[in-house]
């Protein structure tokens, strides 16, 4: 499967492992971070079934980070 998806709840963990092994990767993009502030989607981009890229946006305004603010 290639494209961009919104990932379920059973791979956050998938997710959380991408981030901590990518150069530009901070704990602004991790799900224990986004979980302390609400709602949070997590969108992946995958190629032959491998996530290789993505993004994490909240459902709603949350404090500002040099990640997630304005």
């Amino acid at each position: 499967m290639n494209g961009v998806k919104r990932l379920t709840a059973d791979q956050y963990h998938d997710w959380d492992e991408f981030v901590a092994h990518s150069e530009q990767g901070t704990v602004f993009s991790t799900t224990q971070w986004l979980t302390l502030f609400g709602g949070y989607r997590i969108y992946g981009y995958f190629n032959g079934g491998d996530l290789v890229g993505g993004m994490a946006n909240f459902e709603n305004l949350t404090p500002l980070t040099p990640y997630q603010g304005f």
